[in-house]
């Protein structure tokens, strides 16, 4: 797993989306986000990009439902804490891929020792239970527990088809790549 950030004072997700954006195609990743709304006392971690291989979709996400950070509404926006990318292959399930294998074991730890917040789902933690420097470390600890296996392909392909057997590439919408491509460049701007 390849770590793009980790830091306890976390950055701004809209700088880091403009900063990684396009390392986030064709990748599953794992991170930790913290609303300003939350005044940093709820940490959510999740996993993105399992189904389609763009993780970059779901981290925007946060930024339209949020907001940008604002100086002058400082509960707009949301910080990043951790972010961790694998690359997508087609041929690793979702629920057998490492991002979701991780996000998993994390949430049965967490659960365990009831750090959880309560009637928030369980992939959001308290800060006063599970600091981010634990949270940081525990993760860092469960990324090299776990591994992920492709699945092995038995049956007989036709000999047209024979050619995909090996596409480990996530599919490209190219309307979605070029609508992506324009709010960077405006953004730019």
């Amino acid at each position: 797993m390849k770590e793009l950030i980790q830091s306890e004072v976390g950055i701004k997700l809209e700088d880091f989306l403009l900063q990684y954006g396009s390392k986030l195609k064709h990748t599953r990743a794992l991170y930790v986000v913290s609303p300003n709304m939350e005044k940093n006392k709820v940490y959510k971690f999740g996993i993105a990009g399992t189904n389609t291989g763009n993780a970059y979709g779901r981290l925007n996400e946060y930024v339209i439902l949020y907001g940008e950070n604002d100086k002058k509404n400082t509960c707009k926006g949301v910080k990043i804490h951790y972010c961790g990318i694998t690359e997508y292959n087609r041929l690793v399930l979702p629920e057998k891929s490492k991002v979701f294998q991780l996000e998993l074991k994390l949430k049965q730890d967490l659960k365990a020792e009831e750090s959880i917040a309560k009637g928030r789902g369980s992939e959001r933690v308290l800060s006063v239970k599970t600091p981010i420097t634990f949270l940081l470390k525990k993760i860092g600890t469960l990324t090299k527990s776990i591994e992920e296996k492709p699945i092995e392909i038995t049956r007989d392909a036709r000999e047209p088809t024979k050619k995909y057997r090996k596409d480990t590439q996530a599919f490209v919408d190219k309307k979605q790549t070029l609508i992506s491509s324009r709010t960077r460049s405006k953004k730019g701007q």
